[in-house]
């Protein structure tokens, strides 16, 4: 037998081992599997071998993340042949498609603003209005505000569902090592049925297309006894949606510590959720507080909005320190893991976020 080890557990309908002599011809019995008792480990049985060569080529799909990996290594019987030739597979590179990681980018960020925006609205706006006096103002000035946020949820939920699409249709095309348009119809079906990674991306929708008229009532109709029900329940739907994103992340697949691994990471996304939407529902409401309102109101709805902003601001980005670091600790176990793209990657956003806390330091204070 050709066994090999894994990391991670593999799905077992996508990962196979092949073996081949030196003129490419496939040499196994055919039996490749993963093992039942073990998803991490996969074998091929072979017959009797003559001295030679031979080059064993494996590919396979994780359970956890969906990543799609392949690779080949050289084994010999007796004296290696002089004339080696490695039936390898072409280099992978980090993405198949140069749209993918925007696909990927567009898809968090805007899970990350339908979140983050509704409870800015929640945790921010709600109660500093709750203790205004209902005069026409304040109430020009909650329509305007409510207005933007709803925009603003609208535009990440209509990107949310794009880039959701795409990213099976890429996930779908990767899997069958096929073309974009090979990928769609029962492929995609297979994905979504025969995979962890296509169940959560169904559960992930579901619970999404349970969040969207909830969130959409809550934030363009009136206010009833049922009203602060109906957004509690979108916010913990919210949630919902962000841990799909943690259970099929880089750490759901760290051996050994995943299920820490997956809370640090889902606490990561929840502040860099309540950071991130926080800062746009700030900025959009801003500018209605400066130019709907005057005098003393202004001043107490500004200064009300910026502590109860700061405070979330603050809180956020301690979460995103403490998570941050152990999520290097995990992933970048060695320096010269800083080199790959998730060390350079990880560089980048430290560096980013540096700026970031100084813009907020001197809002704060200023």
């Amino acid at each position: 037998k050709i066994i090999i080890w894994f990391t991670e557990p593999l799905e077992p309908k996508f990962s196979e081992i092949r073996v081949l002599d030196l003129k490419g011809r496939q040499i196994d019995n055919g039996d490749s599997s993963v093992d039942s008792h073990d998803s991490r480990i996969m074998y091929v049985s072979i017959p009797r071998l003559s001295e030679g060569s031979y080059t064993v080529a494996w590919k396979n799909v994780s359970m956890v993340d969906g990543h799609n990996v392949r690779g080949s290594f050289i084994f010999s019987i007796g004296v290696p042949s002089s004339d080696l030739l490695q039936h390898d597979l072409p280099e992978q590179s980090l993405f198949q498609y140069r749209a993918e990681p925007i696909v990927r980018w567009l898809l968090l960020l805007s899970a990350l603003t339908m979140f983050g925006a509704l409870f800015f609205e929640q945790m921010v706006i709600s109660p500093i209005l709750a203790r205004r006096p209902s005069h026409s103002a304040m109430v020009h000035f909650k329509r305007l505000v409510l207005t933007r946020i709803f925009i603003l949820i609208c535009i990440a939920m209509s990107i949310f569902v794009l880039a959701s699409l795409a990213q099976l249709i890429y996930q779908t095309s990767q899997t069958y090592d096929t073309s974009i348009y090979g990928a769609l119809g029962s492929n995609i079906v297979s994905v979504l049925i025969d995979t962890n990674w296509g169940r959560i991306w169904l559960w992930r929708m579901v619970i999404f297309l349970l969040m969207f008229p909830l969130t959409i009532s809550t934030l363009r109709y009136k206010s009833t006894r049922h009203h602060e029900i109906i957004k509690s329940v979108s916010i913990i739907l919210g949630l919902g949606i962000l841990l799909t994103f943690s259970l099929t992340s880089h750490g759901a697949a760290t051996p050994e510590i995943s299920t820490v691994a997956v809370i640090n990471d889902y606490f990561h996304l929840l502040s860099s959720s309540i950071w991130v939407a926080g800062i746009f529902c700030f900025s959009l409401t801003t500018p209605i507080v400066i130019n709907t309102l005057t005098g003393s109101m202004r001043r107490h709805l500004m200064s009300s909005l910026m502590a109860r902003f700061s405070l979330l601001a603050c809180i956020s980005v301690a979460i995103l320190a403490v998570t941050g670091l152990y999520s290097a600790w995990a992933q970048v176990t060695v320096l010269s893991a800083l080199e790959v793209p998730y060390g350079r990657a990880l560089i980048s956003k430290l560096v980013i976020a540096g700026p970031l806390l100084a813009l907020g330091a001197l809002n704060f204070l200023w």
